[in-house]
């Protein structure tokens, strides 16, 4: 979890919902959490109860420093929108209800995921269209909640940078020039679909889609396959970054920077 405060004139505070690329923690707290003896070695920051570790930078703890709001981060690694998991969106959405941290005060909700429930559904069987209707299905409901726990904020779906080379391959590497590249089947694809599975459950529900990829791409030169300031990292990458295929140090901004254009 992740709170910042707010300052005297603070208009209203800010709650974060998703994934990783909202949490952002860097491997030790990953490692960490999952083998709690190396929290004390590492000297990793406490987590409270309930909560998923969150890195120092991320873009929900950039906006709340550049706007003076303050803001809960709710978003764990690993997490899936509308599938069956401990820290899945109404889990989160829970949270926040009993933290009474979603309210009429409430001036900003960002949204991001759906990365993950491309895998983690166990019936493989279901076509993408199932999997689509179970994602906007389940994730609706829970829109629908914020919008009645927290009715003056602006809601957000937050979309993910685009981060292939426009083969569907991604870039493990990309230090002092070198890229390397490795193929995943039907990629390119997988992204298209969450992408315009967000959009779709931003238009359903009163929500603002904020289309990343069409921004951060190879296209670009810009995500984790691009030679120029990256924005999406590789794994092994010398431009600042916790995790490969999520935001640089830049890339963290750029994202806050665009939520607070909405405001």
């Amino acid at each position: 979890m992740s709170i910042t405060s707010a300052r005297a004139d603070d208009p209203g505070n800010y709650v974060s919902f998703g994934d990783s690329l909202a949490a952002n923690p860097n491997m030790i707290q990953i490692m960490a959490g999952h083998n709690p003896a190396l929290a004390g070695v590492f000297k990793t920051p406490p987590v409270p109860d309930g909560y998923c570790a969150t890195g120092e930078d991320n873009f929900a703890n950039r906006v709340a420093h550049d706007t003076g709001s303050s803001v809960h981060n709710y978003a764990c690694s690993g997490a899936p929108g509308a599938l069956p998991h401990p820290f899945n969106f109404q889990s989160q959405v829970d949270h926040a209800e009993r933290d009474h941290s979603l309210t009429s005060d409430t001036r900003l909700v960002t949204i991001i995921f759906g990365m993950n429930d491309t895998y983690q559904d166990p019936d493989v069987a279901k076509t993408p269209e199932q999997r689509e209707a179970t994602f906007l299905q389940g994730m609706s409901s829970q829109i629908a909640r914020v919008h009645s726990l927290a009715p003056n904020a602006k809601v957000v779906v937050v979309g993910y940078p685009d981060l292939t080379d426009g083969q569907s391959n991604l870039c493990p590497i990309n230090f002092a020039g070198n890229v390397s590249r490795v193929h995943v089947d039907g990629l390119d694809q997988t992204q298209a679909n969450v992408r315009e599975s967000q959009r779709k459950l931003a238009q359903d529900n009163e929500a603002i889609f904020l289309d990343m990829s069409a921004s951060i791409n190879a296209q670009n030169n810009n995500n984790s396959c691009g030679t120029g300031e990256r924005l999406a990292a590789a794994d092994i990458d010398e431009q600042a970054h916790n995790l490969w295929g999520h935001l640089t140090a830049a890339g963290n901004q750029y994202y806050a920077d665009r939520i607070k254009e909405i405001l």
